[in-house]
């Protein structure tokens, strides 16, 4: 959320998709977005938006449902710290991957490991000066 009250959402996709009056199709294998959102509905995206023209870039979870790990890769754009949390849906944190200095334009690899955790959907979340981003997975037995 922005000083005007704008909400920005990131994220990849394949193929089509819709964002409120926006239809998006992807040319490559994925594809990347950002969309502006104002009181609710959306009000503008950016297709083609790389992890470069945005703060934070997290990869999609795989595998995804796992049983025993999971792996991201998270790219900040500038130098800054940032920490890697896991919540369960009931909003307890339940792991702190990474917790440190995220170098700019430097993949930075994050490994989950699941194996104690009880079946169901999770968020990683990844909070830094520059922003947040989010993805869920799930744990299967």
């Amino acid at each position: 959320v922005n000083a005007t009250d704008e909400s920005h959402i990131t994220g990849d996709f394949e193929g089509t998709v819709e964002l409120g009056p926006f239809t998006l199709t992807s040319v490559n294998d994925e594809a990347m977005f950002v969309a502006t959102l104002s009181d609710g509905p959306v009000v503008a995206v950016e297709p083609g938006a790389t992890p470069f023209t945005r703060a934070l870039s997290l990869s999609h979870p795989t595998p995804n449902p796992t049983s025993s790990r999971v792996e991201l890769r998270l790219v900040s754009r500038d130098s800054q710290y940032g920490r890697v949390e896991v919540y369960d849906m009931l909003g307890r944190r339940v792991a702190v991957p990474y917790n440190g200095t995220l170098e700019a334009g430097v993949p930075r690899p994050i490994e989950v490991d699941v194996s104690g955790l009880r079946p169901g959907v999770y968020v990683l979340r990844v909070t830094a000066a520059s922003g947040t981003a989010m993805r869920v997975f799930t744990v299967t037995r």
